[in-house]
């Protein structure tokens, strides 16, 4: 009888004990996130400069966007030529869209001046940009809460239109 007390009040905190939530992990089923959103990005496998080098090895539009430009005189600026595209949980890029070209002065610039003209041509750059992610090797897929998600990730292209561009 002496020992009663002792055994209830241990059964009474291993209850306690047992009752306390352990954090499970989160599940985001059929969710698309925005990478500028994510606790991890989605990133290109062999890293940032890789990826604006393959863009622009496979991006086969120059030709068209330099000689509109020139024949508008949109010389001695960046074109940038946005686009988007989905990165799912395993890494596959799908599903990539034309969205704009846009021009600015300077190279770092965030405040680029959307292009109207080039939209007579949307077609002809979305079959171009498609075609472009199409050969675009896996990339490392975003995190939340430690569990890959799948991303909507907006990106440029940007070159120079000019002799000469600015230091």
């Amino acid at each position: 009888m002496k020992n009663l007390p002792a055994v209830l009040l241990l059964v009474i905190s291993l209850e306690a004990i047992s009752q306390r939530t352990i954090s499970k992990p989160a599940v985001f089923y059929n969710q698309i996130f925005e990478a500028r959103f994510v606790q991890t990005p989605p990133a290109f496998a062999s890293g940032r400069d890789s990826c604006k080098r393959f863009y622009f090895i496979h991006f086969n539009g120059f030709d068209s966007l330099l000689a509109r430009a020139v024949a508008k005189g949109d010389t001695a600026k960046y074109l940038r030529v946005y686009f988007s595209f989905f990165v799912d949980k395993n890494g596959v890029v799908y599903d990539a869209h034309f969205v704009k070209v846009a021009s600015t002065q300077y190279a770092g610039s965030a405040g680029a001046k959307t292009i109207s003209y080039f939209f007579d041509d949307k077609n002809y750059y979305e079959k171009v940009i498609r075609q472009m992610v199409f050969a675009m090797p896996l990339w490392k897929p975003a995190l939340q809460d430690g569990v890959t998600v799948a991303c909507r990730v907006e990106d440029y292209l940007q070159f120079w239109v000019g002799l000469t561009p600015p230091k």
